[in-house]
């Protein structure tokens, strides 16, 4: 017996957890398999066979599951939660950079506004340029990937300077169902 045998079995009553199971994260430390074996008492070396027996024989199985699915969804979300804390954190800390140079200098700091003008010409020119110029054809892949990385790179400095509505509108979403972290 296998891993993806007891997800099998695990599914009939948490979808969420026995699919985790099933997949590369199950039998990560802290991941799912974790969450089971503490459920119903077993060992952390314990095997699929102990496992899936231990769910068999238990007459509250179905509700221990959907307990402990809920349990892995919770830490899932607060897994999200500080991952887009980090990322926000992350873009909070470049902008008030700027703005402290501003503040501690009396001046705005030209270097940030000039590269990103370059990547703004920069990509306007390289695809007026592939739209007026014959590419040859050994190096039309060679130029998708420049401009892919200009698109990139001008996407993010677009939502530098501007903000980023849609990922404004889904940070607040997300932190307005999230519990408080208590420390």
């Amino acid at each position: 017996m296998e891993w993806k045998d007891v997800a099998s079995v695990v599914s009939k009553a948490a979808p969420v957890l026995g699919t985790a199971i099933g997949g590369p994260v199950g039998t990560a430390i802290g991941g799912a398999v974790s969450l089971v074996l503490k459920a119903f008492g077993l060992s952390d070396d314990a095997t699929p066979e102990q496992v899936s027996q231990a769910i068999k024989q238990d007459p509250e199985a179905t509700l221990k599951l959907m307990v402990v699915e809920n349990e892995f969804k919770l830490k899932q979300r607060d897994q999200d939660i500080q991952e887009l804390r980090a990322v926000l954190g992350d873009k909070a800390d470049a902008r008030k950079l700027e703005s402290d140079v501003t503040k501690s200098t009396g001046k705005q700091d030209k270097s940030g506004v000039a590269f990103d003008w370059l990547i703004i010409l920069g990509f306007f020119a390289t695809l007026i340029c592939y739209m007026f110029s014959d590419v040859p054809q050994d190096q039309a892949g060679n130029l998708g990937l420049l401009i892919g990385a200009l698109i990139s790179a001008f996407v993010t400095v677009i939502q530098y300077r501007r903000g980023s509505s849609m990922s404004s509108a889904w940070k607040t979403e997300l932190l307005s169902k999230a519990e408080p972290i208590k420390k």
